[in-house]
């Protein structure tokens, strides 16, 4: 147990550096710059062990491992871009929905190991969270269009029921981090274009540990397809 915690806490330390190495090469390549401070890093790579240590704990060393691994990665780099520069890269998008067939073709044709996918589920998941998230942006509401795309990249990766909860896990901590903000009213605070890239990449990270936990598993197939 020990071991597996530890291991886990390694490569989640990894991946959040990985992801801020790979956050400031794709900002450098469109003449931006990571601005985000010491702070916002230690933050960042304490959340990366804190999740690579729980994965750890609650996933057997697999191919579904590593596949949490790249998403600690991924998610990393959409924070720190998204901080920055309220910018969310066409690649790291791509590197979802790549991740999604990578590991999700493995599991259709039944190689153990691999995080479960379901063809109809994650189309049906792209296309309700492009929904969910483009309605908004129509209203003139603050949405950005990475957000967009990473949330409808996010539903191909954990398909209908599990990008659901995705979002009702995205809103509790957008609503947490909004409460934490006491210098500036809440009112301001949902006008103003909060980036949602981080929040997004956080709940998917629980939502891939919480199918894991069998206490919670109700939850997650609640609203399966």
């Amino acid at each position: 147990m020990i071991l597996s915690l530890l291991v886990g806490a390694a490569a989640g330390a990894l991946a959040g550096y990985l992801g801020t190495l790979t956050a400031r090469k794709l900002l450098d390549r469109r003449g931006r710059v990571l601005t985000c401070g010491k702070r916002t890093k230690t933050a960042l790579m304490a959340v990366s062990v804190l999740i690579g240590a729980a994965g750890g704990f609650l996933i057997p060393l697999s191919a579904e491992s590593l596949f949490m691994a790249f998403m600690i990665w991924l998610g990393a780099a959409v924070t720190l871009c998204d901080l920055s520069c309220r910018l969310i890269p066409n690649e790291l998008v791509l590197l979802e929905m790549a991740a999604a067939l990578v590991f999700g073709i493995p599991a259709v044709l039944g190689v153990p190991g691999f995080p479960a996918f379901s063809v109809l589920s994650s189309v049906l998941g792209m296309i309700g969270c492009f929904i969910i998230f483009m309605l908004p942006a129509l209203m003139s509401r603050q949405v950005g269009a990475g957000d967009i795309k990473l949330a409808a990249a996010i539903g191909l990766c954990l398909g209908l029921n599990d990008s659901l909860l995705c979002i009702v896990l995205m809103g509790v901590i957008v609503i947490v981090y909004v409460l934490a903000q006491q210098s500036m009213p809440l009112l301001n605070m949902i006008r103003e274009m909060i980036p949602l890239g981080p929040f997004l990449c956080a709940a998917q990270c629980l939502v891939l540990l919480m199918r894991h936990i069998p206490a919670l598993e109700g939850l997650t197939r609640l609203l399966s397809i």
